[in-house]
């Protein structure tokens, strides 16, 4: 039986959903490029999302659509974290010797950030 390793996440951000519903007061004017992440199935589902920060999609989401975005693609709880420039979603893609920049972060490149959450898997 392999040996159950006990993995810690410290990640700065702050709720927006708790049990599916989106937490009360939460800013519905200002636009943004962002980044979130949301639990579904129990906890065995993890969702990542982070927004283009090209100009053509810079017009971002504010965090009530955030909310509702994470919510509608299966989200019971989540977080927005920090976004802005610092919106990048690295991965590497089936067959790729690499990974790779797959959104186009604000300001036209990756910048250094002080937290990232990483997935990792052994197939």
């Amino acid at each position: 039986a392999a040996s159950r390793i006990p993995y810690r996440l410290a990640v700065g951000g702050y709720p927006v959903l708790a049990g599916g519903r989106p937490l009360p007061g939460l800013d519905d004017t200002a636009s943004a490029v962002r980044t979130a992440v949301g639990t579904a199935e129990g906890g065995r589902r993890l969702l990542l999302l982070a927004l283009d920060g090209a100009p053509e999609y810079r017009g971002g989401l504010t965090v009530a659509e955030l909310a509702a975005t994470l919510r509608d693609l299966g989200s019971v709880d989540g977080f927005s974290l920090d976004g802005g420039g610092s919106s990048t979603l690295v991965a590497r893609m089936p067959g790729a010797p690499g990974v790779s920049v797959r959104n186009r972060p604000a300001g036209g490149a990756e910048r250094p950030v002080p937290n990232g959450i990483g997935v990792f898997s052994s197939g």
